[in-house]
């Protein structure tokens, strides 16, 4: 009897030096927090009682600031993520360093004020959505529609049928192409030409006037081709400025892309509900739709919605539902907020009418 009421004790004592008075009026947490307290007593958690519970209270304060302490958070959590870094600081895009998605996340990290944000390269877009996904990064940066070339399908294709990330904001980004080269090169060193190859396409007009004859090589990415030029002095590269600088070479010859209207948007996405107060010039959503049927006039249906409750579409494209042959969907973006009147009006209509409405997300664009 004295033994029971002895562990009894130490188990209340336990409780208030982890600092649960907050959740004495959570029956769903009192119910976690007994099974891991049960835990602990059987051994099963690997340490004894007060070495678990400082072990615990020491971490939840290094990562959150509060001394608040979880058990939901830490129970499943692995090695390896306990030696990552902060995830709120992390932002997740496609790598190289030096690419114009990079300049992406470091113009987002700045609107969301991380002083010092964890760069985390990725290898594809897919890749991008997964780390968001999966909880390795707080947030994503991925390419949206390019004014040349059109919509990113590898994005489209992730939100519509991979990924729950959405859209937290936007921003456009003036592509312009430099002409980068060794630090102490001339032009005349040159030989050949290295780049992505649509830098190498956007900027064909001023190779063959400038370096006609000289030889292309196709690399991964426009930062590639600038590290490339740092090294070989008869090598030039396509790239921006900051991937000159960034990896030594010396910008040559500046705004050599063929249209100067040539822009990129960029979306920064995150997990539902985790969405950062970011303000913009202007609002915008971006929804998939997806029809009940194939039949004629369902994207007149779609359009007259939108038409009805004057709101002005920015982009409509179908892409493929990859179930059979000739079964489309719709993605469509416009003006405006979920939270204005008219928008929320046209929704609900669209959801009697569609088989599923997916709401990619309402954000700012800077």
């Amino acid at each position: 009897m004295a033994k029971k009421f002895q562990s009894a004790v130490s188990g209340r004592k336990m409780l208030r030096d982890l600092g649960f008075v907050t959740y004495r009026h959570d029956l769903r947490r009192r119910k976690d927090l007994k099974r891991l307290l049960l835990r602990t007593k059987s051994g099963n958690a690997g340490l004894r009682p007060r070495a678990w519970k400082r072990r615990r209270i020491i971490r939840c304060r290094a990562e959150n600031g509060t001394g608040f302490f979880n058990p939901l958070r830490i129970v499943n959590r692995t090695e390896e993520d306990l030696k990552m870094t902060n995830i709120e600081n992390t932002i997740a895009f496609l790598g190289p360093v030096g690419t114009y998605t990079h300049e992406a996340a470091r113009s987002f990290a700045d609107r969301l004020g991380l002083c010092e944000p964890a760069m985390l390269e990725c290898a594809s877009f897919d890749e991008v959505f997964d780390c968001v996904d999966r909880g390795r990064a707080a947030f994503g940066v991925v390419g949206k529609e390019n004014s040349l070339e059109g919509s990113v399908t590898a994005t489209l294709d992730n939100f519509a049928f991979r990924s729950s990330a959405v859209i937290l904001a936007e921003k456009v980004v003036d592509i312009h192409h430099c002409l980068v080269i060794h630090p102490d090169a001339t032009l005349d060193e040159v030989t050949r030409v290295a780049s992505h190859p649509q830098g190498l396409a956007q900027c064909r007009r001023f190779l063959n006037e400038r370096l006609p004859g000289r030889s292309t090589l196709t690399v991964s990415s426009t930062a590639e081709s600038a590290r490339l030029a740092a090294q070989d002095r008869t090598t030039a590269g396509i790239a921006n400025a900051f991937a000159a600088e960034l990896h030594g070479a010396r910008v040559a010859v500046g705004d050599i892309e063929d249209h100067f209207g040539n822009q990129t948007s960029f979306a920064l996405i995150g997990r539902p509900g985790s969405a950062p107060q970011l303000s913009g010039d202007r609002c915008k959503t971006t929804l998939a739709l997806f029809l009940q049927s194939d039949k004629a006039g369902a994207l007149n249906m779609i359009l007259s919605e939108f038409a009805y409750a004057n709101i002005n579409l920015t982009m409509i494209q179908s892409r493929p539902t990859k179930q059979q042959l000739g079964d489309y969907m719709f993605f469509v973006e416009f003006e405006g907020s979920t939270n204005d009147l008219a928008v929320q009006t046209a929704l609900n209509c669209l959801r009697l009418k569609l088989r599923e409405v997916k709401v990619l997300g309402s954000y700012p664009v800077e």
